[in-house]
């Protein structure tokens, strides 16, 4: 029974996959997921560094995760939020500096998208994270109101560029899927949290 929960909770995220991999080019695919496996390799080397057990990692309505057995403390939470960003950032420059011609250019930009895209407090993720950190340090009375503000108009922002550039010149309907797709699965997220 669990197992079919499990996909049923993943099944938004499996449709938008399977969207993105009718519309995109297969070498983004390659490189994409590619980013992904290394991001997420990223948040294991630090659950490992913090002396935490292995996380599983769960497909979601919004994606993959990480599920930790234990809670993390607030510091082990920002090193392991921090961790898949900075690799992604990290092989980004290694590509830059290293590499030549236009595969290592793609591939440096897929992962500084994809390190800055994760950094977007939005849609759990890690910038999410981080920002519930801080604003429950700064304002603990107040976080969770600022934590929902501040993604809902992050998320508008997201949307807003992405059709924007959409506009310009064609090509990245991706953008514009993705924000309507962590907009409506955020929203079943904290539908069924406050259930």
């Amino acid at each position: 029974m669990k197992s079919a929960v499990s996909f049923c909770e993943a099944l938004p995220a499996f449709t938008l996959l399977v969207y993105l991999f009718l519309s995109e080019a297969p070498a983004v695919w390659l490189l994409f997921f590619g980013a992904l496996a290394l991001h997420e390799w990223g948040h294991i080397v630090a659950f490992r560094l913090v002396r935490r057990e292995t996380p599983i990692l769960c497909l979601s309505g919004v994606g993959t995760r990480l599920s930790s057995p234990l809670p993390l403390l607030p510091w082990e939470e920002a090193v392991t939020a921090l961790a898949g960003p900075l690799v992604n950032i990290l092989f980004a420059l290694l590509a830059l500096r290293f590499g030549q011609g236009g595969f290592f250019l793609l591939f440096a930009v897929t992962h500084l998208i994809f390190a800055v895209g994760n950094l977007l407090p939005f849609g759990a993720s890690d910038g999410e994270r981080l920002l519930s950190l801080l604003l429950h340090r700064l304002f603990p009375r107040r976080a969770f109101l600022l934590l929902s503000l501040i993604s809902t108009l992050s998320l508008a922002l997201f949307f807003y560029f992405s059709l924007f550039l959409y506009y310009l010149t064609g090509n990245g309907l991706s953008g514009v899927v993705f924000a309507l797709f962590f907009l409506f699965s955020s929203s079943e997220e904290k539908t069924r949290k406050n259930s």
